[in-house]
């Protein structure tokens, strides 16, 4: 299931409950913009896993980084 508006905080959200134990390596970020048009640009996240809640970070990204209007954010 995944739902793309968090329920508690102002932010948008993935809610995604898998079926067993899983370890995430990261996440993919889509730039919205239009064609021609792309620019560096920083996303702000917090991670939430039950009651445990992480710091907000932030990544920035330049024009150059984007491949097929992603980017990757990779966990240590």
């Amino acid at each position: 299931m995944l739902s793309y508006i968090s329920e508690e905080e102002s932010y948008d959200a993935i809610c995604f409950i898998p079926k067993r134990d899983i370890k995430f390596a990261g996440f993919s970020v889509y730039q919205v913009y239009a064609i021609g048009m792309e620019q560096d640009f920083t996303c702000i996240y917090s991670i939430k896993i039950g009651n445990d809640k992480w710091p907000e970070k932030t990544a920035a990204f330049t024009a150059a980084e984007i491949d097929n209007k992603m980017v990757n954010i990779m966990f240590d």
